[in-house]
C-alpha cells in the first residue's frame, strides 16, 4: 500500500522529535536518524526500515509514536547501543590495561597498537591517543 502526501507551498515549521535520548528534526529521514545512533550501522538501519514497512525516504514526522517506541524497545532489548555499548567497550579496554597486556600498555601510553611505525605516523598516534584517554 503506497501512501502519497500532498506538499503545501508554504514553509512548514519543523519540530524536534525525541528518539533514543536524541532529538531529531521532523523533516529528517528516518534511516538517517537510525544511523546517528551509536552502534547502528547502515545495513541494520535498512533492516529496521524494512521491518517497519517504510521506504528509505520516509521522514520522521510521518512516523507515529507507537513505531518509535517499538523501534527503541527493539534496539534496547536485542542490541548494545548508545551508553551500553560505550560502557562495554571501555570495560574491555580497562581489562586489557589491568591484565598488564602489551596492548593495554600501548593504548594508555598513546602509542599505536597494530604494528604501525612510531617514527613517521604522528597523526595516527594522536588520533588513537584521543580515542583511548578516557580514564587517566
Amino acid at each position: 500500500m503506497k501512501i502519497f502526501f500532498k506538499r503545501s507551498k508554504k514553509l512548514l515549521s519543523f519540530t524536534k522529535i525525541r528518539f533514543l535520548n536524541n532529538s531529531y528534526s521532523s523533516n529528517k529521514r528516518f534511516i538517517d536518524c537510525l544511523r546517528n545512533i551509536y552502534g547502528v550501522n547502515y545495513f541494520m538501519a535498512i533492516h529496521v526500515c524494512k521491518m517497519c514497512g517504510f521506504s528509505l525516504n520516509y521522514k520522521m514526522h510521518y512516523v507515529s509514536k507507537n513505531v518509535l517506541n517499538f523501534v527503541s524497545d527493539f534496539f534496547l532489548s536485542y542490541f548494545l547501543v548508545e551508553r551500553g555499548l560505550k560502557k562495554y567497550r571501555d570495560g574491555i579496554l580497562l581489562d586489557k590495561k589491568q591484565n598488564g597486556s602489551l596492548i593495554g600498555y600501548r593504548l594508555f601510553k598513546g602509542l599505536p597498537v597494530n604494528g604501525q611505525r612510531t617514527h613517521t605516523n604522528s597523526k595516527t598516534v594522536r588520533r588513537l591517543f584521543k580515542m583511548y584517554t578516557f580514564n587517566k
